[in-house]
């Protein structure tokens, strides 16, 4: 009668591990994207070319961008607490990830250009490798708008236990993200 005991809390004990392993990984991803738009921003203080971008000969990413990808993952780890303060400043990362995105969005469709990438480094902006000024790119202001929300959305609690909001932008940014793959394959 004993052993069934056992091997029950062997298995709760798995379970309890693999959940604690899975915690983390935002927290990880966090620290990575923190770790990168920090080095993105000092290649751009520093004007060093290789840290502005990730592969030699490809696009430099904008600044703007970087400092989007440090809110949003500043946003990503405060949002883990049970802290009302924590979640408050993760809500307001999110809504500034939202609008950097929107802004962007709003310039390339045409309906006024805030110059939102243009407001960090700009007379360093120029791309030399294809002479063209670095911007964000649209598919990157429509995943930050989706990222935001995503955030906001991420403590919303419905009736339904199965359901959670922010899965639904952040599989659209997974896909966007996929076929954004499968081009520079």
């Amino acid at each position: 009668m004993n052993e069934p005991t056992d091997i029950h809390t062997k298995q709760t004990l798995k379970v309890s591990a693999n959940f604690w392993r899975l915690q983390t990984v935002p927290l990880w991803c966090s620290v990575i994207v923190t770790l990168t738009s920090v080095l993105v921003l000092l290649g751009w203080v520093f004007e060093i070319d290789i840290l502005k971008r990730i592969i030699p000969g490809y696009v430099i990413m904008n600044p703007i961008t970087a400092v989007t990808f440090l809110l949003s993952s500043a946003a990503l780890w405060l949002i883990q607490s049970t802290d009302d303060r924590r979640n408050r400043i993760a809500q307001v990362c999110s809504v500034f990830v939202l609008l950097i995105g929107l802004i962007k969005i709003c310039a390339v469709v045409g309906l006024f250009d805030g110059g939102i990438d243009q407001i960090l480094f700009r007379h360093q902006l120029i791309d030399n490798d294809v002479n063209k000024p670095s911007q964000m790119a649209p598919v990157v202001a429509f995943n930050f708008v989706l990222l935001g929300a995503g955030l906001l959305m991420f403590n919303i609690k419905t009736k339904r236990r199965d359901i959670f909001l922010a899965q639904y932008p952040a599989i659209t940014i997974l896909l966007t993200l996929y076929f954004a793959l499968i081009g520079y394959l």
